[in-house]
């Protein structure tokens, strides 16, 4: 007799859960944004908040640098016993070291 899989009681996958926070929030923001902008006759005022250096883009830009960073390196630690994964640890180390020019650059 062959088992069945309930997909709906399976538990979530770490990383779709994390990619699917973000890409929610990236959507509120951008949906308040054109939502503040309905509001504005000039929009260079809102821009200016959103796109100067330092200001609310750059801080969460390198929010996601800093995430990227700690993903990468923490798959390629949690990953260091397995001999049979070199191709995916090596594209972890790459992206590690990608975000971290990223960030610093």
């Amino acid at each position: 007799m062959k088992k069945t899989i309930d997909l709906s009681m399976k538990k979530p996958n770490t990383y779709k859960l994390v990619l699917s926070s973000v890409f929610f929030v990236l959507f509120v923001i951008t949906a308040l944004a054109l939502i503040l902008s309905a509001f504005q006759r000039n929009f260079s005022q809102l821009f200016a908040i959103f796109n100067e250096p330092g200001h609310f883009y750059a801080i969460l830009i390198s929010i996601f640098y800093i995430c990227g960073i700690l993903m990468s390196f923490g798959y390629f630690i949690a990953t260091r016993r397995k001999h049979s994964l070199f191709i995916p640890k090596l594209l972890a180390l790459a992206g590690c070291v990608f975000f971290l020019l990223s960030l610093f650059v």
